[in-house]
């Protein structure tokens, strides 16, 4: 059953992977005709082929939303194809953490062209159609719990991106207000931390470039439920596995079941490393790490867990951990971990609730 009947409107959304991705099976699956642009035309064309296969009636088209001609672009095809836009949705969106001493013009234009800038134009070259189509429309901007400043959990390090959601949040009341002469309804939607596709090549394009590189996509044992196209080239593992000589996959758990770390016995000069990811969290302090089950929505391990996963890596030795959003513990990371489980259990088990 539909939740809404869009049969004959014509929407435009930008962005190709988790929110977005989204955005476009639902607006499809209402009835809508669908045109959405992104600017990785791979992983535009899995989105464009798997609507297909459900019979949704999309398009896509390659767009790169920092550039004002391509968003006017991805609305002139969408009237070759369709006919007048009636409804626009301005997902694509990028953001990466960064402290604020050390953010760099290039970041900052990044999330900013991205982010507002792009939502800006493709809602201008949207309306326009709307006004020309004389039948009124739908806007839905997309915001985040981020333009209040409620980010990664107390670490800010998003600025950029909390200022794009901010300008956001300002854009849309303004244009509300300008375009309800024509009948064109405004609104935006402030989504908190979700778990989705993140938009990385190897989420989306991994089974492919997999066959041509003719190597495996590891997958945990206990994470299987989680693959949706199933293939050959897949496979399960559990518990250890060593890549290269002096290179072992190894099972954690937390943040999710599956969530692994890689030891490089010879990395650091022959001290070790751990590439951790967000398995294991480096701080932007890089004197310190984390363990989390949800990053953004601020749910914490147990202290059982945690204990769990800091001897799980005891067995390695490594002087030095790579974490995500270039966060390193350039030495001592085997003893940063141990003291940051120690802190993380003792706070769990309110050791310290007299300091709160």
């Amino acid at each position: 059953m539909k939740a809404f009947d869009l049969s004959g409107k014509v929407a435009i959304v930008t962005g190709t992977v988790g929110l977005a991705l989204s955005v476009i099976n639902r607006l499809a699956e209402c009835g809508a005709k669908v045109v959405f642009g992104g600017r990785t035309e791979e992983w535009g064309k899995l989105a464009e082929e798997t609507m297909k296969d459900k019979g949704y009636d999309v398009s896509y088209l390659k767009t790169d939303v920092r550039e004002v001609d391509e968003c006017c672009a991805l609305t002139e095809f969408a009237e070759k194809s369709y006919g007048t836009v009636d409804i626009a949705v301005p997902a694509a969106a990028t953001w990466g953490a960064r402290a604020f001493v050390d953010m760099k013009e290039e970041e900052w234009d990044d999330i900013i062209d991205t982010g507002l800038k792009g939502q800006y134009f493709t809602v201008q070259a949207a309306v326009r159609s709307m006004i020309r189509g004389g039948k009124g429309g739908k806007v839905v901007t997309i915001a985040s719990v981020a333009y209040r400043g409620d980010d990664m959990i107390k670490t800010a390090m998003m600025t950029n991106y909390n200022a794009a959601k901010a300008g956001v949040v300002g854009m849309t009341k303004g244009i509300a207000k300008e375009l309800k002469q024509y009948g064109i309804n405004v609104n935006c939607v402030a989504p908190g931390g979700m778990i989705m596709i993140h938009g990385r090549p190897n989420w989306l394009t991994s089974a492919k470039v997999a066959k041509e590189a003719n190597v495996p996509v590891l997958v945990a044992e206990v994470d299987k439920k989680w693959v949706a196209r199933p293939d050959p080239v897949i496979k399960f593992w559990a518990d250890d596995r060593e890549l290269l000589p002096g290179v072992t996959l190894a099972m954690t758990g937390g943040h999710f079941s599956g969530s692994s770390v890689v030891h490089w016995a010879g990395g650091a000069e022959g001290k070790g490393v751990l590439l951790s990811s967000d398995t294991i969290f480096a701080n932007p302090d890089r004197n310190s790490v984390s363990f989390m089950r949800s990053y953004p929505n601020h749910l914490p391990l147990s202290g059982a867990v945690v204990e769990r996963i800091a001897e799980s890596v005891n067995r390695f030795s490594f002087d030095r951990l790579y974490g995500n959003f270039d966060n390193i513990i350039e030495s001592g990371a085997k003893g940063v971990v141990r003291q940051s489980a120690d802190r993380h259990i003792a706070w769990i088990n309110g050791e310290f609730d007299d300091l709160t």
